[in-house]
């Protein structure tokens, strides 16, 4: 078709295109037709046929229904049969070419497509969900905008009954969204795969979260993982927790308060939450809360042991084994579960044990050499064991049971001594704790009070940085432990002052 005014016959042409079905019309709406004929003005501007609007003055004949329009408006809408067409259009002989384009969009009323179900669909959204929460049409399909979020396509319909279905479902999407703890597309998946009725699988949840901390050893997983994730799960069985503060106090309540066990349980369950909430197995409700209420038991104090202690304890064991254990324990101040991990490298005595630094990246501490800090008898002499040369011959320690049950063994076969025995009550006179680790007290003290003599110079003591890489961990944690013996000089500054 030519860009030019059309004539009478080019809007018969148009009205005969038109559906028999297309029957409904109101005043001052817009025409939804299925015909896509295009027809032109006078300014050769083109105009779609389903974008004309109906004027103001409208007539209708009952029977074939047509509409008409003021003749001087010259123009014809038929919405059935072609014959009427032909009857309306003999009567109205002004073509519609002659009007120019403003005298037409004049009369236009304002469109809106606004219906009623709309508005109210989205304060609900806004007030459930913020004002930055927004739905619209998205070619007959509802898309969820939030506010410096994003968008995403919903599968709902855009009608009144698509709305009521999808209310509920955006207001699971905002919940498990939390603030932009997680993306809306994975809000989205979690809320289409998880619905209240559907019982969580903490089998498979687990299996997930181990692969997310492969640091935990098989060991590790069974005895600090597994006891609190059991717990976790029983408290789904029967009636859900109502938070995530409920949640950890119920998973916890197996283990005292202020205990270690209960401190690395904790640990672990919050872990734990905060992996299953970010990824939608959990909802945000679930999160392990800021501050959980605890009561936190002072830490005693760890007795170090006095050189005639050790020689004593010696002296009672009647097991060369155990008498070697314990030596090995007080000249380089080891943890108990160390005295299997002791190698000889390139001619010095080596401690090859990784311990956990208790961090969620799963460090651990370095292989360190080890050095010797004699026992010294009455005299003061230092008493030389040889222990380095009776491992390189292949001398036998005790048995230390399963690995990571070295403290276990070595605390065991201590308890039956009685020279063990009293001096437990010794600490606890003195306000302080023996343990296997006393051992490990005498080396950090010795080392904070020991002179260091050498040809070129004379140290008062020790450097803290070198007594913790001795010890095998951080100053940070040598300073948190043992600071006590660190030197302060305040008494010896009193001395002088009371000369």
């Amino acid at each position: 078709m030519r860009k030019t005014s059309p004539s009478l016959n080019t809007l018969r042409t148009f009205c005969a295109h038109h559906s028999a079905g297309n029957k409904k019309a109101a005043l001052g709406r817009r025409l939804r037709c299925q015909c896509w004929t295009d027809w032109f003005c006078n300014r050769g501007d083109r105009i779609r046929t389903c974008d004309i609007l109906l004027p103001k003055r409208l007539s209708a004949l009952v029977g074939n229904v047509f509409l008409s329009l003021d003749p001087s408006y010259a123009l014809v809408f038929v919405l059935s049969g072609v014959s009427w067409c032909n009857q309306v259009l003999d009567i109205f002989r002004t073509p519609f070419a002659q009007y120019r384009e403003q005298d037409v969009v004049s009369h236009m009323p304002r469109v809106s497509q606004t219906e009623p179900w709309i508005k109210p669909f989205r304060r609900q959204v806004a007030v459930t969900c913020g004002e930055d929460w927004y739905v619209r049409n998205n070619r007959g399909r509802l898309r969820l905008e939030v506010r410096g979020a994003g968008t995403v396509a919903l599968n709902f319909d855009w009608t009144e009954r698509g709305a009521a279905l999808a209310l509920p479902f955006i207001q699971q999407m905002f919940k498990r969204w939390d603030g932009g703890r997680i993306t809306l597309t994975v809000a989205t998946l979690s809320t289409k795969t998880s619905g209240s009725n559907k019982k969580l699988d903490f089998t498979q949840l687990v299996d997930a979260f181990h692969k997310f901390v492969p640091y935990a050893g098989d060991k590790t997983w069974k005895e600090n993982y597994m006891p609190v994730l059991r717990n976790c799960r029983d408290q789904f069985k029967s009636k859900a927790p109502c938070d995530g503060e409920a949640l950890c106090m119920a998973a916890l309540a197996q283990w005292e308060q202020g205990t270690r066990m209960r401190q690395i349980s904790r640990r672990v369950l919050f872990k734990f939450l905060d992996w299953a909430v970010q990824r939608g197995h959990l909802k945000p409700i679930y999160s392990p809360p800021a501050r959980l209420p605890e009561t936190l038991k002072p830490k005693r104090i760890g007795y170090p042991l006095s050189d005639a202690q050790i020689l004593s304890l010696i002296e009672s064991i009647p097991d060369p084994r155990w008498q070697f254990a314990v030596q090995l324990l007080a000249v380089y101040g080891l943890r108990p579960e160390e005295l299997r991990w002791l190698r000889i490298k390139d001619g010095a005595l080596w401690c090859i044990y990784e311990k956990s630094m208790g961090g969620i990246k799963g460090q651990k501490t370095e292989p360190r050499r080890l050095h010797p800090l004699f026992v010294r008898d009455v005299d003061g002499t230092a008493v030389d064991w040889k222990l380095q040369a009776r491992l390189q011959i292949g001398d036998v320690l005790p048995p230390l049971r399963t690995e990571g049950k070295g403290a276990q063994a070595v605390t065991s076969y201590l308890r039956r001594r009685k020279i063990w025995m009293a001096m437990i009550n010794e600490a606890d006179h003195a306000g302080e704790q023996l343990t296997t680790y006393s051992f490990r007290h005498r080396y950090a003290k010795e080392s904070h009070t020991k002179e260091s003599h050498t040809k070129e110079s004379h140290t008062k003591n020790l450097p803290v940085a070198n007594i913790a890489e001795a010890m095998g961990h951080t100053m940070e944690v040598h300073l948190k432990n043992y600071g006590r013996f660190k030197p302060s000089g305040t008494g010896n500054l009193y001395a002088e002052v009371n000369v």
